[in-house]
């Protein structure tokens, strides 16, 4: 193994896996900016020539001509597809969002599929969700189990490139890693940060609150559950799953927490507001990580040491807008 393209280098994840891929293999960096041009970071981020140098290439995966023209070009050992709208908020908001998300989520991974349908060689790795089980099973989620009770249009994306990897694993043998994931925290510097209540997710939007001396926002009465991994664990994660291995599915987190415990470790500082969310309040969330405790040996905890040392890493900021500004019921 040789090369490793990522699409979606650009991101949050996407970028910390490239500083660490880039030390050993070849690398592409596919992105199409789209984060850049809507978000702003709270952190600052440089440029993504200057962040990747010759390796970046500005691309639409829905371009299939011009994927297909690239990625023959760089002849990919690996693709770790992360080039997915994954804000769940931002697909429920206006037609024209929940279109884009749609489109661009459903018509990108089956470019990358029929890629790769026909070159048997490449190890197809994908970043999906543990929302695609919903939030209010009474059983202990297997690895392997079907996805069947998506939370928001951006989940429901995500239990379609389910059922497209099996399809194509089992009618062209495609090698396929679908990562479902929890939710995914941690400061880096260097790296971008969300923090609106569209795109940033919920630690990181909590600990950007405190050191900003702002109430941290828990939707409803902060009981829901939800499975989390630190970024650089997940990053370690995808780097022990580069070979492949058929078609897999692995639940890649280390642990699930109340929302609220979670912001009582991080500030008494709170105020509770309307869940846009139709969900179970003080859900039920269990599930088996197997193969990412095979990995982690010691994985970042959430606890107050580690999210204090996290915090202490971020600026003080000016004005920041952090509401959710998207209606779920529109």
């Amino acid at each position: 193994m040789e090369k490793i393209c990522i699409i979606g280098a650009d991101g949050f994840i996407g970028y910390s896996l490239y500083t660490r891929l880039v030390k050993k293999y070849k690398m592409l960096a596919i992105d199409n900016l789209w984060k850049r041009n809507i978000v702003t970071s709270y952190l600052d981020i440089q440029d993504p020539v200057t962040r990747f140098g010759k390796n970046f290439i500005l691309l639409d995966v829905l371009n299939f001509s011009s994927l297909k023209n690239t990625l023959d070009e760089f002849n990919p050992d690996v693709i770790i597809h992360l080039g997915q709208q994954r804000s769940a908020p931002y697909s429920m908001g206006t037609y024209n969002d929940r279109k884009f998300t749609i489109e661009n989520n459903t018509i990108g991974t089956l470019n990358v599929l029929e890629y790769i349908k026909n070159k048997k060689n490449i190890h197809l790795i994908h970043i999906g969700s543990m929302g695609v089980y919903g939030y209010n099973n009474l059983h202990i989620l297997e690895e392997g189990d079907n996805a069947n009770d998506p939370g928001s249009l951006y989940h429901i994306t995500k239990c379609f490139d389910q059922i497209y990897f099996k399809f194509y694993n089992k009618n062209y043998n495609c090698q396929i890693t679908d990562l479902h994931q929890g939710i995914v925290w941690g400061v880096e510097n260097g790296n971008r940060l969300d923090y609106d209540g569209d795109h940033g997710t919920v630690v990181n939007r909590f600990l950007i609150q405190s050191i900003n001396n702002l109430p941290l926002t828990l939707y409803g009465d902060g009981t829901q559950k939800r499975a989390f991994i630190h970024l650089s664990d997940c990053v370690e994660c995808i780097c022990n799953f580069l070979q492949p291995n058929g078609y897999r599915i692995i639940n890649q987190f280390t642990e699930i927490y109340r929302l609220q415990d979670i912001a009582n470790m991080i500030d008494i500082n709170q105020t509770y507001i309307p869940n846009p969310r139709i969900e179970k309040l003080n859900n039920t969330l269990e599930a088996k990580n197997i193969t990412v405790k095979s990995v982690l040996k010691n994985p970042i905890k959430l606890t107050d040491i580690n999210l204090m040392q996290d915090k202490l890493k971020l600026p003080k900021n000016r004005n920041i807008d952090m509401e959710c500004k998207k209606l779920w019921t529109s």
